[in-house]
């Protein structure tokens, strides 16, 4: 009896040495690098473990970046935007 115990206790050591392993893993393949990413501004994708340097928008659409900028394109582009969209008719028939 005493040396089914010692192999149940050897058992559930390894098991122990092998969830400890499993975390440490997980640790250091996953939680430190993203850790290390987002300290310094990046963007951390867990799938594929990459660390990507995220692009500032206006950079690419060549968009004014301050707001009342924004507003007078925005408003400078609404009548063209009116005249572009589709015409509603509303039909005054109740819809049963």
């Amino acid at each position: 009896m005493a040396r089914f115990y010692n192999r149940l206790m050897l058992g559930f050591v390894a098991v122990f040495i092998a969830a400890v392993a499993v975390a440490f893993g997980y640790q250091f393949l996953y939680v430190i690098p993203a850790q290390k990413c987002e300290a310094v501004g990046s963007w951390w994708e867990p799938s594929s473990r990459i660390c990507a340097t995220p692009i500032y928008l206006p950079h690419i659409t060549g968009r004014p970046v301050d707001r009342a900028a924004r507003a007078q394109a925005a408003q400078a582009g609404l009548p063209e935007a009116e005249r572009r969209s589709p015409k509603v008719v509303v039909d005054p028939r109740p819809a049963f």
